[in-house]
């Protein structure tokens, strides 16, 4: 793949995940035509792997990465824009590091990411980087909202661990709110607050998934009433919804917000604040119909459900039949998944016994010692392409998307692809819905699983 190089070093820190930075061209109006730096990055953000702060050798095209992303295309299709790569000098990347650390904005959870120590690792004389449209739209009749939804499906596997059977029944995402505000687990978003500020979101992914506008709406109205790291909406780049947006402070934010997106022309009518509230019931009401309404919950569920037979129990199994097969080395375990064949997974006997198994068992039926028994016999290649379905899987349930609704053009012109909603107050709206954070689970994740999976135990007590 041929890539441009960045050059310009216009670029400002706009967020972070778990494994990217990502900064936005400092051009937010618009462009004029004998710029041309500003008429190629407008309207799109870098996105930068913070693994190439500390020097580490970036893998971006190897077979294994090649394979995922290929598999998230067809999982997502048409939710999904291809980034394009290009590759930027390492004293730029540098510099960027550096404006985002004396920029203050970095939150206090993501620190750790850009600890000092990074300044002593030699860069690579060129990084690959991303670039990506802007989801979080800046346009006045436009508005955006990110949801991450998490795992949308109750586990069946037979290989759930005794002490852990309320997974059949109870959401992860509502067993993990438990213990966090028990403070037997951290969440990054929340990493440095005491037990007495930690709140419990009331939001249920069963909820958001179930395909019943009823159930859909409550979600929603959870997610509002408490959004933790599952829910932020932007208007003009600023952030109206979201952790610590308290509406004292966003008020008048979301009172022009309302006012430009419903054509309030009598504003002295929202001036009290009242339009902080129409906005959001509008929200609500809007985004609810539209997942209902969409297919893309139901392909994200499908594709969930559909890569973990195992459940994480199944995987800490698998895993440590792959770590006695590596010689208890989790270095060679790693190597493995680089060495795996290509051919169509579930290709040996014993592996499509055992597919069978966790595909027909019942937990209430059956106990783990069939399983256990075909775990054992289980080859290093049929491991390795589990734990990758699992892995998959893994990513799915942490992807986020976004809603972008724009007002429609009066003259009806719309954009292709583009779907069209009307809100309560009449006022028609064009959406598309794009899906972001779907990067690789590394199989590194599953090292400490086992430990941090017990810490699910305590919840038999709540």
């Amino acid at each position: 793949m041929t890539r441009t190089e960045i050059k310009c070093g216009n670029w400002e820190y706009m967020g972070e995940g778990g494994k990217h930075a990502v900064f936005i061209h400092s051009s937010r109006d618009e462009c004029s035509q004998t710029d041309h730096a500003c008429q190629e990055y407008h309207g799109r953000v870098l996105r930068i792997n913070k693994a190439a702060f500390q020097g580490k050798n970036i893998k971006d095209d190897d077979d294994q990465t090649i394979l995922y992303r290929k598999k998230m295309k067809d999982v997502f299709k048409n939710y999904m824009d291809e980034p394009q790569k290009y590759t930027m000098h390492s004293s730029l990347v540098q510099t960027l590091r550096e404006q985002a650390l004396n920029s203050e904005l970095i939150p206090k959870s993501r620190i750790k990411d850009w600890s000092p120590e990074m300044e002593c690792a030699p860069l690579s004389e060129n990084i690959c980087v991303d670039l990506i449209p802007n989801y979080r739209t800046q346009e006045e009749h436009q508005i955006s909202i990110e949801i991450k939804p998490k795992a949308g499906y109750l586990p069946s596997s037979p290989l759930i661990h005794p002490n852990r059977r309320f997974k059949y029944h109870t959401s992860r995402f509502r067993i993990l709110q438990q213990l966090n505000i028990m403070g037997k687990i951290e969440k990054g978003w929340n990493r440095n607050a005491s037990l007495e500020e930690r709140i419990k979101s009331d939001y249920d992914p069963l909820d958001l998934f179930s395909e019943d506008l009823t159930r859909i709406r409550k979600a929603i109205d959870a997610l509002f009433e408490c959004p933790q790291n599952n829910l932020k909406v932007y208007w003009r780049n600023i952030m109206l919804f979201g952790h610590e947006c308290s509406l004292e402070e966003k008020k008048f934010s979301r009172c022009d917000a309302y006012n430009s997106l419903f054509c309030v022309m009598d504003q002295k009518e929202t001036s009290n604040g009242s339009g902080t509230k129409q906005l959001e019931n509008e929200l609500k009401e809007m985004i609810s119909n539209i997942l209902r309404d969409n297919t893309f919950l139901t392909l994200l569920l499908h594709a969930q459900k559909m890569y973990d037979l195992l459940d994480v129990d199944g995987a800490i199994l698998v895993y440590n039949r792959l770590l006695s097969l590596c010689g208890n080395s989790h270095e060679k375990v790693e190597s493995a998944f680089d060495d795996m064949n290509h051919s169509p997974a579930h290709h040996c006997h014993t592996l499509e016994v055992f597919v069978q198994y966790l595909k027909e068992s019942s937990y209430a039926k059956e106990s783990c010692g069939q399983g256990m028994e075909i775990i054992e016999s289980l080859s290093k290649e049929d491991c390795t392409s589990l734990l990758s379905d699992w892995l998959f899987s893994l990513a799915l349930c942490d992807v986020s998307f976004f809603i972008m609704l724009r007002r429609s053009d009066s003259n009806g012109g719309s954009r292709p692809g583009s779907k069209t909603i009307e809100s309560n107050s009449g006022m028609k709206f064009e959406y598309d819905i794009k899906v972001v954070d779907y990067d690789r689970k590394l199989p590194s994740k599953l090292r400490k699983r086992e430990q941090e999976e017990r810490n699910l135990d305590t919840f038999r007590d709540c």
